[in-house]
């Protein structure tokens, strides 16, 4: 009796299951519409509205962007991601001392949430530089952290491009507003 009691509930627990995954489906489905309602389908729906030169125009513009976005992708961009880790103060202010102990010569006076590049540590201590210093110091670990990130990087070197693809979009606005009567 109790094997028939367990078959039961893992049906209704099916039923539910299915329930919920057409109403994820739903939704999800109304939520991809609404992108491309909002994109794909209003550019869709300019573009039909369009005269034929304005037709050409867009397409014209189109192409000369991607072509622009591509070229300028592979000579004047570089993208690079890299892991960087820096010292960031978390007391309220804390004083980068000449050596690593709390008597020594304060060299300079740092606030809560810079960051400090880290040039160095000892077991209580961190020795580190900031921007525009004469030389580094050592701050207490007590008063910092040692905090890692990702860094991306995105180099672009001025090469005519942005204005050819400044170009290309103007020329798009232009075909948009050529409308048939």
């Amino acid at each position: 009796m109790q094997e028939g009691r367990e078959f039961q509930d893992a049906q209704i627990a099916v039923k539910s299951t299915q329930k919920g995954a057409v109403y994820t489906i739903v939704l999800l489905g109304n939520f991809l519409k609404g992108i491309y309602l909002n994109t794909f389908g209003a550019f869709w729906h300019h573009f039909k509205k369009s005269t034929l030169l304005g037709k050409l125009f867009i397409l014209v513009s189109l192409c000369a962007a991607i072509g622009v976005i591509y070229l300028a992708s592979k000579d004047a961009i570089d993208i690079s991601v890299s892991n960087s880790e820096f010292i960031l103060v978390t007391g309220a202010r804390a004083n980068i001392r000449e050596i690593n102990t709390t008597q020594a010569k304060a060299l300079k006076m740092v606030e809560n949430g810079e960051h400090l590049t880290r040039k160095g540590e000892s077991k209580e201590w961190w020795y580190v530089e900031g921007t525009d210093w004469e030389k580094p110091g050592w701050i207490s670990k007590d008063l910092s952290t040692l905090e890692k990130k990702k860094v991306l990087k995105v180099n672009y070197e001025m090469k005519g491009y942005e204005i050819v693809l400044l170009a290309s979009l103007m020329l798009m606005i232009v075909g948009f507003n050529l409308k048939r009567a």
